[in-house]
């Protein structure tokens, strides 16, 4: 019998031992755990705003408060549930209920996730070691051959809006193929949009005449750049438009916009500033190849001849099934 006393405390004993164990160990596991989903400004957070805030939300940006920093954010973050939760922040009008869009700003699920447990949890700063997100805000720049500015400061002078185009010589003396393009505007508070568009050299002197007449540095163009009384205002290739909240914009790969050796670059900036503003130089940037796979050109949606002012576009009043048709030649 003592011998079986005994055995039967070392039981209780060991078993005793190993529950306190087993208590220590899913204590650990659970602290762990919390460790691990704790959601920080740098662990997470950064990225987030990096990619889907602060095109607009950064210094100088379109938009009216800046998301660059951690203590930016940290300001900020006490609205952030409610701006998530209205649908404002980050914009995106397009209903995906039928169709999915590319360059889609709104947020994922787990990006508001996590966005939203940042704050429950107290708006922790973390690790700047282990920061995820990018100084520039973009995470995957192009890289650019060929850069032009518009080094002559104009003031705009007509209220509320200005629309006024400036030509560039294209500097390239050999035939290429524009597979990428950025823009990088010289006020986004007072830039409404940048349309770039590439003049043929048959074309060049309908525009440096529209450029001569006016006095002033560019010249006044709205709908394009202009020449549409010539026919010259749908020859011009459209390359790209830039609006706040715009990122690099590279060609699907293999594709390209043919630009010859003689052309100009005619770039439209519609301005909605106050008077006497000025804004800094604009600087358009683009990617060039020798040669593609596939040529591409730019069309919009609609009849070119309606945009360039050279037809009407007439909708009888009361006819319900209106409809209109055009061709346009896209060859080069």
């Amino acid at each position: 019998m003592p011998d079986a006393t005994r055995t039967f405390a070392l039981c209780c004993l060991l078993a005793a031992c190993t529950d306190e164990g087993s208590s220590a160990s899913v204590a650990a596991s659970h602290d762990s755990e919390a460790e691990i989903s704790a959601v920080t400004y740098h662990g997470a957070v950064k990225a987030i705003l990096d990619a889907k805030c602060v095109q607009c939300h950064a210094s100088g940006g379109v938009g009216p408060l800046s998301l660059q920093t951690y203590e930016e954010a940290r300001v900020l973050a006490p609205v952030l549930a409610d701006m998530l939760a209205a649908r404002i922040m980050p914009p995106w009008p397009p209903d995906d209920s039928c169709r999915a869009y590319r360059h889609d700003r709104s947020l994922s699920e787990e990006q508001e996730r996590l966005l939203l447990e940042w704050v429950d949890q107290g708006i922790a700063e973390g690790d700047p070691t282990e920061s995820l997100g990018s100084p520039s805000g973009s995470q995957d720049e192009l890289e650019y051959d060929i850069t032009l500015a518009l080094d002559e400061l104009y003031t705009p002078v007509l209220l509320p809006d200005e629309y006024r185009c400036f030509l560039l010589p294209w500097p390239s003396e050999q035939g290429r193929y524009i597979t990428g393009l950025g823009v990088v505007p010289g006020d986004r508070q007072m830039i409404h949009h940048v349309a770039v568009y590439a003049i043929p050299p048959a074309d060049v002197a309908v525009y440096r005449a529209l450029d001569d007449a006016d006095p002033a540095p560019g010249y006044v163009c709205y709908g394009g750049p202009g020449g549409g009384d010539t026919g010259a205002g749908w020859r011009a290739s459209w390359l790209r438009v830039w609006v706040p909240g715009s990122t690099d914009d590279a060609m699907p790969e293999g594709t390209g916009i043919r630009i010859e050796p003689g052309s100009m670059i005619a770039v439209q900036m519609h301005y909605h500033t106050p008077a006497s503003a000025q804004p800094g130089p604009t600087r358009i940037a683009f990617r060039t190849a020798a040669a593609v796979a596939r040529p591409a050109v730019v069309l919009p949606f609609t009849n070119p001849f309606w945009v360039d002012g050279s037809q009407p576009m007439r909708i009888p009043a009361g006819d319900a099934a209106v409809t209109h048709s055009f061709e346009f030649d896209v060859a080069p």
